[in-house]
């Protein structure tokens, strides 16, 4: 495939997100798909991608993600792009603030057969989250956050709650709910 048809299987991802339309994520996102930097304890591939969706969309409901740019090289496509949202629900254990959030990253997607097979992403969205004063962490109180059992955009399914240490090596546990 060349550059340009592997920018637009990003823009479609990024589309796909924005609109919250995760079943377009079947198309071009491989089911095995690695993620480098996915959060521990979630199922691995995309499903595990769309709960992450899920959990940010259940804390940031109005949440829109933006491409600022897009450089590719062979199978590789390298996408910076802004997070902007409300804190209008429930995010790692803190209650909703109201206030809004702007996060950037990179992201680094790998192409093969016209799917996403591999992820790398660096984000400041702690650093955000922090800095609109979601909640002072304490290092050694874990925060909470319930992600869904099963991705879906109907949120009556089971959840299970994730507890995060917030400092480094951010320990993750799981409990059942």
């Amino acid at each position: 495939m060349s550059t340009e048809e592997n920018k637009a299987i990003v823009r479609r991802y990024r589309e796909a997100h924005t609109s919250n339309n995760l079943a377009l994520l079947d198309d071009i996102v491989a089911p095995d798909i690695i993620s480098h930097s996915g959060i521990p304890g979630l199922p691995p591939g995309r499903e595990g991608g769309k709960m992450v969706h899920q959990m940010f969309l259940s804390a940031f409901s109005d949440g829109v993600s933006t491409t600022d740019d897009l450089i590719a090289e062979g199978d590789e496509v390298v996408e910076r792009f802004t997070f902007r949202g409300t804190n209008n629900g429930s995010f790692m254990g803190a209650p909703p603030t109201g206030k809004k959030v702007t996060s950037t990253g990179i992201s680094i997607f790998r192409i093969a057969g016209g799917k996403i097979v591999e992820h790398w992403g660096e984000n400041d969205a702690l650093g955000a989250l922090l800095g609109v004063a979601l909640r002072k962490l304490s290092p050694r109180v874990p925060v909470t956050t319930k992600v869904p059992t099963t991705p879906s955009q109907d949120r009556s399914h089971p959840t299970k709650t994730i507890c995060v240490l917030p400092t480094p090596p951010y320990r993750v546990a799981f409990q059942a709910q």
